[in-house]
């Protein structure tokens, strides 16, 4: 019977350990296994080159825009510059016909007073130097009336 028994007891080792070794590796095993239809590797084959070109367009457009943007800035670092110019020349025109129109109103002011020492003589002093006052005032109002509308307009 020890003999009997030797042989049921490595019987039953060797199954013991041929189900541990068959649970082990099942235990490892982990992802499952699908069988697919050829058509439906075709399908999602289509469905990947269509995803790729896609893609390429969806780039190729990001590289256009990109492009776009660029010569965009460029241009709009152009005419800003530009802008800046005709801001620049555009003060000093305003400058210069301001001391031209403050000129012509000196000159204006002093025909002016020479007609009216001629018309009136020595007579009417007061009456000169009232309406010398006027003109005066006449041309400080519009020459402060100017600059006002320059800078606040």
């Amino acid at each position: 019977m020890c003999t009997e028994t030797k042989i049921c007891f490595f019987i039953s080792l060797f199954a013991l350990l041929l189900f541990s070794a068959w649970g082990v590796l099942h235990g490892q095993e982990q992802e499952q296994w699908y069988l697919i239809k050829e058509s439906e590797l075709q399908s999602i084959e289509a469905y990947k080159r269509s995803s790729e070109a896609e893609k390429q367009s969806w780039l190729l457009q990001a590289q256009q825009l990109s492009a776009k943007a660029r010569s965009l800035a460029e241009e709009s670092a152009s005419l800003s510059a530009q802008l800046r110019f005709q801001r620049e020349a555009n003060q000093k025109l305003a400058q210069s016909f301001n001391e031209y129109e403050d000129g012509q109103l000196r000159l204006l002011l002093q025909k002016d007073t020479q007609i009216l020492k001629l018309e009136t003589g020595n007579k009417g002093k007061d009456t000169v130097i009232t309406r010398l006052g006027i003109a005066l005032g006449i041309m400080v109002l519009g020459i402060v009336g100017y600059s006002a509308v320059k800078i606040f307009g």
